[in-house]
């Protein structure tokens, strides 16, 4: 078994080195994340739609806001945090949206949106699931 099903209820942490694509991680920087159900993504995104009347078929569209809904997203995956702090005095920051919205950017807020994924691959399992390519001998032209 290697694809594992998170417990949406169960809130979880990980270290600023260990977040995929994230090249300069903090290893005195932690998040705490819940999982981002396909629930909350509709809710959230239907909260952000609005009907739209579209000029050339004269009918109204759904458009979303992205960015709100972004925005939305990310105060709900992360729920807490560790070694985030305000470089004009050295305090902690805390995790509030104001905040959330201005340190977590760019290649973290990626990780950060991968990892709240209700659904993560277990690399242990995943080693027991899948076994790996076997050579193949090279094969001389005549």
């Amino acid at each position: 078994m290697a694809l594992v099903v998170r417990n949406p209820e169960k809130p979880f942490e990980v270290c600023d080195v260990d977040l995929e694509g994230v090249e300069d991680g903090d290893a005195e920087t932690f998040y705490t994340l819940r999982p981002l159900t396909r629930d909350v993504i509709l809710e959230i995104e239907s909260k952000h739609t609005r009907r739209v009347p579209n000029k050339v078929t004269h009918r109204k569209d759904d458009v979303l806001d992205e960015r709100a809904a972004l925005e939305d997203k990310l105060d709900y995956l992360l729920v807490g945090w560790r070694g985030i702090v305000d470089e004009r005095d050295g305090s902690e920051v805390p995790c509030t949206r104001e905040w959330k919205l201005r340190a977590i950017n760019g290649a973290r807020q990626v990780a950060l949106f991968r990892l709240a994924d209700v659904n993560r691959v277990d690399k242990e399992s995943r080693s027991k699931s899948f076994r790996a390519a076997a050579p193949v001998e090279r094969v001389l032209a005549g």
